[in-house]
């Protein structure tokens, strides 16, 4: 059983990737989130950091498409996907390393324009952006995720936030605040 707040968390990361809105998740989709990630940082799908996300997010999807897609018709509906992220990530750490963990390092790596190790304030919302995440929500779920109160999130806090956002049952979380209040 999947507790609520892990499914509140799964429905607005179905949101996120929903990128028409049409109520399921396609390739175009998963490509569409990618394409608002690279334009938010201006890098390209070839350099190192855009040939990163573009990979693992191919990676992700298929994985993820192998789990969900149980009728066979190429997309995700909300049941079908958050079946999927449990089966694939919450209860599965190897698929959670294999195909989730590295597009979060990506989207990471990523966020981190100048390769401080850290990504600031400004970097962070830029990444909400892409995902669509509403800018009110950005500043304190910033300052939750930083959990040593430096001002910027190391690569380890952010990593850390992620995999909690997606696979903690734990109301209490602090990785929970990844996209603001849940």
């Amino acid at each position: 059983m999947v507790s609520d707040t892990l499914t509140r968390k799964l429905d607005l990361t179905f949101r996120h990737l929903d990128a028409n809105g049409d109520g399921v998740i396609s390739d175009d989709d998963a490509a569409g989130l990618v394409t608002r990630m690279l334009t938010a940082f201006g890098e390209s799908e070839t350099s190192p950091k855009g040939s990163a996300l573009v990979s693992s997010m191919q990676s992700y999807w298929e994985f993820l498409l192998s789990h969900a897609d149980t009728n066979g018709d190429g997309v995700v509906d909300p049941a079908e996907f958050r079946t999927a992220m449990v089966k694939a990530y919450v209860k599965n750490d190897k698929g959670y390393q294999q195909a989730f963990a590295p597009v979060a390092a990506a989207t990471v790596h990523l966020a981190d324009v100048d390769n401080s190790g850290a990504v600031s304030l400004e970097e962070f919302e830029l990444v909400q952006k892409a995902f669509n995440n509403p800018v009110e929500n950005t500043r304190e779920g910033f300052a939750k995720l930083d959990r040593n109160g430096d001002g910027k999130l190391s690569v380890e806090e952010y990593l850390l936030a992620i995999r909690e956002f997606y696979t903690s049952d734990d109301p209490d979380a602090t990785g929970n605040w990844l996209f603001g209040q849940v």
